[in-house]
């Protein structure tokens, strides 16, 4: 099993490239029977994503879709058990409407990881759905 130090700084490199719009380092973290959970996401933005094909593909249309996506601050936080890290991720985005205005946000979210062997296995991301509709382009992300 890697050290806790090397899961950490595969998380947060894969998340700085997925945030860069590069999707694979993050795909690469992933466990077969990984679950991504969004408690608060709204309709019609899933709440729950299983496996890694299914998840694949969200992530690379989520990547697909960002636009000017910078990661303003980034903490990885370890807990009691050494198979869960707990991330607090703050994103800047710009988000292009229907007739082409831009506004630019930040969104803050927390997501509890739990990992085995060095592979995420679940991604529980309590984001703000009003930022994340803003940081994210097109409304089926």
């Amino acid at each position: 099993m890697p050290m806790d130090t090397d899961v950490d700084e595969a998380v947060r490199g894969a998340l700085s490239a997925f945030a860069a719009g590069d999707p694979q380092p993050w795909l690469e973290l992933l466990a077969d029977d990984v679950e991504f959970t969004f408690p608060f996401a709204p309709d019609p933005r899933p709440r729950m994503l299983r496996g890694r094909d299914e998840v694949g593909a969200y992530l690379r249309g989520v990547a697909a879709a960002a636009t000017d996506r910078t990661i303003r601050s980034l903490a990885i936080h370890r807990t009691a058990d050494r198979d869960v890290l707990v991330v607090e991720l703050t994103v800047r985005g710009t988000h292009t409407d229907d007739v082409g205005g831009r506004t630019t946000r930040d969104t803050s979210s927390i997501a509890v990881v739990t990992t085995r062997r060095g592979r995420v296995t679940g991604f529980r991301d309590y984001w703000n759905p009003q930022g994340g509709r803003l940081v994210s382009a097109g409304p089926e992300l």
